[in-house]
């Protein structure tokens, strides 16, 4: 399953994710979180970095440049 970093706020130190399977979603206690799930919108949520780096093992990045050859 993939999900895609769409952006960061630097500030607030959140990351807005997209999950492609995801729907919308309301945790139902109280805070968002790990523990209780965050706010979705049709895939899209925010999560803050420090929980980011706890819930999710690994990122890989794609871009369109490609690598240079050694």
């Amino acid at each position: 399953h993939a999900y895609a970093v769409l952006g960061y706020d630097q500030a607030s130190r959140t990351l807005t994710i997209w999950n492609p399977h995801g729907k919308d979603f309301r945790p139902k206690a109280s805070p968002a979180g790990p523990a209780n799930g965050y706010p979705v919108k049709k895939g899209v949520f925010q999560i803050p970095l420090d929980d980011f780096v706890h819930v999710f093992k690994a990122v890989t990045l794609e871009t369109s440049n490609p690598v240079p050859p050694t």
